[in-house]
């Protein structure tokens, strides 16, 4: 019977590791025609240019600092191609702990720690988590201005409170849990993030009456949310 949730656009991998068979498993779940390799950056940005792609993903081991300058320049190739919506991800098997730095540094939509289960390619295989800029703007009186503001407040303030949802869960503090995951509710409102809403009220209703095995399920589906939107509220800043 054939899978009528697979994705008919290609994924596209820069370079090579001993992680591809895996995620090449992973992803024959999800989608075909079956991802392509190419070797290196300018491989890269010519096949970007090429064709439409669902997924671009590159290897960033084993030197992951070395791989930086091309990743970046993938991800500016993404942003001006007519592949500007195709989610651009690093891979890697360093730990969580550098992650948000390699991504910052390198202008990738996110990097992913490996390894992961194939619902993960699968999330940023789907269609993308929508945001309405022009509510977001009528909401604030038309100013343009102040909702990239409040974006851009969102956006420097969601990754602390997701650590402060990890510790609250770690140190099953079911207070600071519940109040965390209401501001972090809020502001996804007010600055239109509103796949998060859901989840951060799930996660601060399950703090609040102490079922921490709930906020250990539900938090990673808000992280993975937050890391499919961040690219897109980041270029409404732009």
């Amino acid at each position: 019977m054939p899978n009528s949730s697979l994705y008919r656009c290609p994924v596209l991998f820069v370079g090579k590791s001993s992680f591809d068979d895996p995620i090449l498993k992973q992803l024959k779940l999800h989608c075909q025609p079956d991802p392509q390799w190419v070797d290196d950056a300018s491989q890269a940005t010519a096949a970007l240019s090429e064709q439409d792609w669902s997924l671009c993903l590159i290897h960033l081991d084993p030197d992951p600092q070395t791989s930086l300058a091309s990743a970046s320049r993938i991800a500016k190739t993404l942003l001006v191609s007519r592949n500007s919506t195709c989610p651009c991800i690093g891979i890697t098997a360093l730990g969580a702990e550098t992650m948000d730095l390699l991504r910052s540094a390198s202008g990738l939509d996110a990097i992913i720690s490996l390894p992961c289960e194939s619902q993960i390619w699968a999330s940023w295989l789907s269609e993308p988590v929508s945001f309405d800029q022009e509510d977001l703007i009528d909401r604030m009186m038309g100013n343009e201005i102040l909702a990239r503001r409040v974006v851009g407040v969102f956006l420097e303030d969601a990754p602390k409170q997701l650590m402060a949802l990890h510790d609250a869960l770690i140190r099953q503090d079911n207070e600071t849990g519940s109040r965390v995951a209401h501001s972090l509710r809020g502001a996804a409102s007010n600055a239109g993030g509103d796949a998060l809403v859901s989840l951060a009220r799930g996660i601060e209703n399950a703090s609040s009456t102490g079922h921490f095995d709930e906020v250990e399920r539900m938090l990673p589906k808000l992280e993975e949310r937050f890391a499919r939107l961040r690219p897109v509220l980041e270029r409404f800043c732009r």
